[in-house]
Formats: structure tokens, C-alpha cells, sequence
């Protein structure tokens, strides 16, 4: 493919990634985290499929706290170095599916919103954007575990604009 279709690809994939995330929204839940609508910059791409939460040894959240895919208001976010949101997840059966872009070598870490205690978290799980990678299998899902509780924070959508919750 010549670099002119690759980049005119990628800006398509970058620019859709918050369309796509909002359409997996559940109805009746008001969205926490939003991918930044400015990841032009950014050229890689990378899934956790399938992950699940625990606070302190134990399963918290979806879907361990009876909540089903349907109306779960959960969410995982993949953040970048600069702060800005570079993908929001979707529920699934096993959890959650995140994708998200990135630039290779960038350092990603990731935070967790409980929509039934209106409490975010930090992830304890930080990782090294690669090319194409994913993280996680049906076989083997992953676990993630969360640090402490956070006041909500603002979510930064582009390098220079931030908005408030």
C-alpha cells in the first residue's frame, strides 16, 4: 500500500476510534472517559481483549458485581504519556475490549471507572506501545489490578485543550 493510502487510512481509523467507542456506550450511562478526537499523530495500534478488574486480590466490578454487558456503565481507558485519552472500552460476555492508538515506544497506562460507585481508579498495569500488539487472549485473559481511588480527573482531549467532567 503507498504511504499516501496507509496515512489517509489511518487518519479515517483515528478519527472514527470515538464513534466507535460511543456507539458501545450503554443506554443510560452517562460516558466517563472520551477518546480524544485528535490522535492523527498517532500510528499504531494495539487490543486488550479480554480484561477484568480486581481491587485488592478480589474481582470488582463488571463483570464479577452482577451487572451484564448490556448495563454495565464501567469502563476502562487507555491513556497516553501526555494524558490524552486514546481509546475507551467496550463491554463484552468476559469483561472488557479496549482498543487503542499510540505511537511505538509510548509509554500507555490505563484507568478504571466503577459507574456503579461513581469512583475511578488508577491500573496498576503500564505498557510500552507495540506495533499491533494485544494484550490478552480468550485463553488467557487479563487481569488487571487497581490502585488507588481518584478524585475524578479531567479528561484531557487533545495535547492543549482540556474540558471538565
Amino acid at each position: 500500500m503507498p504511504a499516501s493510502s496507509a496515512r489517509v487510512l489511518l487518519l479515517v481509523s483515528a478519527s472514527l476510534l470515538a464513534a466507535v467507542n460511543a456507539m458501545h456506550q450503554n443506554p443510560g450511562c452517562k460516558p466517563h472517559f472520551h477518546t480524544s478526537e485528535d490522535l492523527d499523530d498517532h500510528v499504531d495500534t494495539a487490543t486488550m481483549v479480554p480484561a477484568s478488574v480486581t481491587l485488592d486480590g478480589a474481582a470488582f466490578g463488571f463483570p464479577s458485581d452482577g451487572t451484564t454487558e448490556k448495563n454495565t456503565c464501567d469502563e476502562l481507558a487507555a491513556v497516553g504519556a501526555d494524558g490524552v485519552i486514546r481509546g475507551v472500552s467496550s463491554p463484552i460476555e468476559q469483561g472488557f475490549a479496549l482498543g487503542f492508538i499510540a505511537t511505538i515506544g509510548e509509554p500507555v497506562h490505563f484507568k478504571y471507572w466503577n459507574g456503579k460507585t461513581k469512583q475511578e481508579y488508577e491500573v496498576e498495569y503500564d505498557f510500552k506501545m507495540s506495533k499491533n500488539a494485544q494484550l490478552g487472549s480468550f485463553g488467557k485473559p487479563l487481569v488487571l489490578n487497581l490502585g488507588k481511588a481518584v478524585a475524578s480527573t479531567k479528561r484531557k482531549k487533545s495535547a492543549t485543550k482540556k474540558e471538565e467532567l
